[in-house]
């Protein structure tokens, strides 16, 4: 069985970490997963297993575990589930053991692959530039290449990261300048529309 830990906010977000053991959760560098926000102690929570299930453990922080919007100071793990831990949230994910199959043979026919591959001394075409964006954002990749994140390192902005990973007062402002537009334009063309 093998148990990941995938962080879905914050700073460090796409980080993840393989719970062999056991895996610390926490602020500080020396946690197996560092959560970077003020809300997580420096050693906030461990994630061990135990005769084959996951099980998370609070470490007397001050702020709390909770799961689901429950607080606990210890419980099982399932697959899918999320550890809140202040404004940070962690994702579990149980992925069983891969049935070993010996009736197989040791030779496994290649797939023909989907696309024909590109012929040499072809280059790929490059997107264009997206205006107003950072020249080189930071860009956060998972297993097999997979892009997790893309950060833009200007933080003075608050439209240069993900609106969802925002807080809900900013979501909130966020939402009503947009609503605030809206009715506006509805405005203006009305009173045009009306001459």
């Amino acid at each position: 069985m093998r148990v990941r830990l995938i962080l879905l906010t914050g700073a460090n977000v796409g980080a993840e970490v393989d719970v062999e053991d056991q895996a610390t959760l926490g602020r500080l560098a020396d946690c197996d997963l560092r959560i970077d926000d003020s809300a997580a102690s420096r050693h906030h929570a461990r994630v061990f297993r135990e005769a084959g299930k996951v099980f998370i453990e609070d470490l007397r922080s001050s702020n709390g575990t909770k799961i689901g919007g429950t607080r606990i100071n210890q419980a099982e793990l399932h697959d899918g589930d999320v550890i809140e831990i202040g404004q940070a949230r962690v994702r579990v994910k149980i992925e069983a053991a891969a049935p070993v199959d010996i009736a197989a043979p040791d030779f496994v026919e290649p797939r023909a692959p989907s696309r024909p591959p590109r012929p040499t001394g072809e280059q790929p075409k490059s997107k264009p530039a997206v205006r107003g964006r950072a020249e080189s954002p930071e860009v956060k990749r998972g297993r097999g290449g997979a892009l997790l994140y893309n950060r833009i390192p200007d933080r003075r902005n608050p439209l240069t990261d993900d609106v969802g990973q925002r807080g809900p007062l900013l979501r909130l402002l966020t939402f009503a300048v947009v609503i605030a537009v809206g009715i506006v334009i509805f405005y203006l063309a009305y009173k045009m529309a009306t001459r």
